[in-house]
């Protein structure tokens, strides 16, 4: 567990702790600036309309995350490797990408009638044209935060998608709040494409010239080897975490699909923090599987699972407790109901820190056995959710969604880690300091439940506040009584307090 990154051949672009705070940064300014926006929506909008709103964004993120069938990962696979080649790299990305989103603009503008079929919610016909004119745009648009991190430019990384998060919620503010419709947030979402996409095509320019000039086919098949692969197991999974929604709206309808939606809420702040520890650990964890360095993905692995455990243990603790208030604080009373789903939903949240991702991406060559499991788990899913909603409605979606989720993530835990990096029960010390901080968690909120039980009644805001700073208290104090924080992390908080700015070229006292 001491082992450091700066001792990794990827140590010279700084450590994962650095790196990734850089990135948390970043994606928790966009958190604040985009937490206003569905708070706006869910009360500028009917039920009914809140709920053609999700479903037209639900076909939009799930085409982006489908169509280009994995491509885009392969630039941080490549990037680092191809140094003589890297415009040719992401040309072929910004190439796979327009081509792939194109296919849902034709789907949309030749057949609109599909999405009527999917949701038998008529109104989206009409909004099939602009679904269709996003989807392209945002899929490339999307590269400007996946590039720079690729090319270790975190701060750069940073800067954009501040920049990106603060266009895309301000126009779509704008229209929530202007015009209160389904097509305005539409119509914003298409502008905020054009922005997003003008924004990456100057940074290509200006680090890769000539990006635009030619493909070359060695390295696009190369590529389409590596990603191709990842984008099947990537389409397995995006199929089995979005086909309940589709199964909930189109069995139970548009307004109990908003309600729905509401229950399965994913908390942004806490997808940012993976989403940034996912980033910077997919390049570590590929060099790393170049030179045979097993050990040392798996104790980076396992700080990653401790730090991240920090964050979601405390978070479900405290959201099983005031989930209620949660609910109808975000948004409001009419959305009561949804409460029972989020908690159940909730369950995938200390399953999260099983980190698994970074290490499939570096071995390709077990793809298959991933394959063969989501394509197994997509036939349970299917069982599944038409015995749950047949007999269980709502509730027994979203159940049989993260139960099977929680499988996914036990097998991909035992075959990848336990397997593939070779896990001897030895290695068990690596991970002692997350068992600590899941006891840490669970104590402190055994302490605060019956202070939430005597605010019983209060104002949502006042219950959140009070219960969760007592929560803080209790669990930062057993994290010290624990001694979990290392003397490295006590000089880093000390240091922030003392002196909040960080110099390019200083290590972090946690690499």
């Amino acid at each position: 567990m001491q082992a450091t990154e700066s001792g990794s051949p990827s140590g010279a672009h700084g450590s994962l702790t650095k790196h990734t705070f850089w990135l948390m940064l970043a994606k928790t300014i966009a958190f604040v600036f985009s937490l206003a926006l569905p708070l706006l929506v869910v009360r500028s909008l009917s039920q009914l309309e809140f709920g053609q709103y999700k479903q037209a964004f639900l076909v939009i993120a799930t085409a982006m995350n489908v169509l280009p069938l994995g491509f885009n990962m392969t630039v941080y696979y490549y990037l680092p490797r191809e140094r003589e080649r890297q415009p040719q790299v992401v040309f072929h990305l910004l190439l796979i990408g327009l081509c792939a989103g194109l296919v849902a603009t034709a789907v949309c503008l030749i057949y609109p009638q599909a999405l009527v079929a999917l949701f038998r919610e008529p109104a989206l016909a009409t909004y099939a044209p602009w679904i269709g004119a996003i989807v392209p745009l945002w899929i490339v648009g999307g590269l400007l935060e996946v590039i720079p991190v690729a090319n270790h430019e975190v701060r750069v990384a940073t800067a954009f998608i501040v920049l990106t998060q603060f266009t895309r919620t301000t126009i779509l503010f704008l229209a929530a709040f202007w015009f209160a419709s389904v097509l305005a947030l539409l119509v914003g979402a298409l502008l905020q494409g054009l922005v997003q996409t003008g924004i990456l095509l100057v940074y290509l320019h200006k680090r890769f010239p000539g990006f635009w000039r030619g493909i070359d086919r060695s390295l696009l098949k190369a590529q389409l080897r590596y990603g191709l692969p990842l984008g099947m197991a990537g389409l397995l999974y995006t199929f089995q975490t979005d086909l309940h929604n589709y199964f909930v709206s189109h069995r139970f309808g548009t307004e109990a699909f908003a309600l729905y939606s509401i229950g399965c809420f994913q908390l942004p702040f806490i997808g940012l923090i993976g989403e940034a520890a996912s980033a910077v650990m997919i390049a570590r964890v590929s060099t790393l599987a170049q030179t045979g360095s097993v050990f040392e993905i798996l104790a980076l692995t396992a700080r990653s699972m401790r730090k991240l455990s920090a964050v979601y243990f405390p978070a479900y603790a405290i959201l099983m407790i005031t989930g209620p208030e949660f609910i109808e604080l975000l948004f409001t009373r009419r959305y009561a109901a949804s409460w029972p789903i989020f908690a159940v939903n909730l369950t995938l949240l200390p399953a999260s820190v099983l980190f698994t991702d970074p290490i499939i991406r570096a071995y390709p060559r077990h793809m298959p056995v991933l394959l063969r499991m989501r394509v197994l788990l997509l036939a349970f899913l299917f069982a599944g959710l038409w015995f749950g909603t047949r007999h269980y409605g709502l509730l027994g979606a979203v159940g049989v969604a993260v139960g099977l989720g929680l499988l996914e993530r036990a097998f991909t835990t035992w075959y990848f880690v336990g397997r593939v990096l070779e896990f001897r029960r030895r290695d068990l010390r690596l991970f002692g300091d997350s068992a600590k901080v899941a006891l840490a968690a669970a104590i402190a909120a055994l302490a605060t439940l019956p202070l939430h039980k005597y605010l019983a009644g209060a104002a949502p805001l006042r219950v959140l506040l009070v219960c969760g700073a007592f929560y803080a208290l209790v669990y930062v104090a057993l994290l010290l009584g624990l001694r979990i924080p290392t003397p490295g992390e006590r000089a880093l908080v000390r240091g922030w307090i003392r002196r909040p700015r960080w110099s390019r070229g200083t290590a972090s006292p946690l690499s």
